[in-house]
């Protein structure tokens, strides 16, 4: 049996809001100093509130194959210092069990809600009493690559096609499952090739390249 528990993104931001930080634009100090968080931001106007999420399998029991997957976000417009405080985190979803989890099942809420508010914001009253309306973006996802494989529906690293950068097939050594990429000129993966081998392995019902089949995740970092 497995348990699935999943908090609402708008209420945590509601709790959490903030002003958002100031910063120095010709110098990179911090994740929001980039250039594609400048982009992102851009396009949502001044009020954003941006998601760093990782995602994770951890065992609950020594004595049991029981795992818990927690879905954590962290707000990038928070102080680095403050932004990993375990009370300004915010947890999404859980899922606990013996098997891993549904991975498209296990964040569907959560980029269901996501992509709301990157459409429709949220309403958040100041501390100064004014409303403001915030946008919401994912900016990043952070993972192991074990994990990263299961949130993105795609072979592991050491599997053919198991680069998420270029489509280099790799090479396994023999009898080891260690795979090796020899340099070589190969087509760089872009949002369109990666979508279109998705559609084919969801129609196929096998892996394209890297690809088992589609991937909600996707689906908020295409809508930025």
């Amino acid at each position: 049996m497995c348990l699935m528990m999943y908090n609402s993104i708008a209420e945590s931001i509601q709790q959490l809001s903030q002003n958002p930080n100031s910063s120095d634009s010709s110098k990179i100090t911090d994740t929001t100093d980039g250039r594609r968080y400048k982009e992102i931001k851009s396009s949502a106007g001044d009020y954003m509130i941006s998601l760093t999420i990782n995602a994770d399998g951890t065992p609950v029991f020594k004595s049991s194959k029981t795992s818990a997957w927690p879905l954590m976000c962290a707000v990038a417009e928070l102080p680095p210092t403050a932004r990993f405080n375990v009370d300004n985190m915010v947890l999404a979803v859980v899922w606990c069990g013996r098997s891993k989890p549904a991975m498209n099942l296990f964040v569907k809420a959560f980029v269901d809600e996501v992509l709301h508010l990157s459409d429709e914001g949220i309403s958040v009253t100041l501390g100064s009493g004014h409303t403001v309306t915030w946008k919401v973006r994912v900016l990043h996802m952070v993972a192991d690559l074990p994990a990263k494989a299961q949130l993105l529906n795609q072979l592991q690293f050491n599997g053919t096609y198991g680069c998420s950068k270029c489509e280099h097939p790799g090479r396994r050594l023999e009898n080891t499952t260690v795979r090796v990429y020899l340099y070589g000129q190969y087509p760089l993966r872009t949002t369109e090739s990666v979508m279109r081998q998705a559609e084919e392995a969801e129609q196929s019902r096998t892996p394209v390249h890297i690809l088992y089949w589609n991937c909600l995740v996707h689906s908020f970092y295409s809508s930025i």
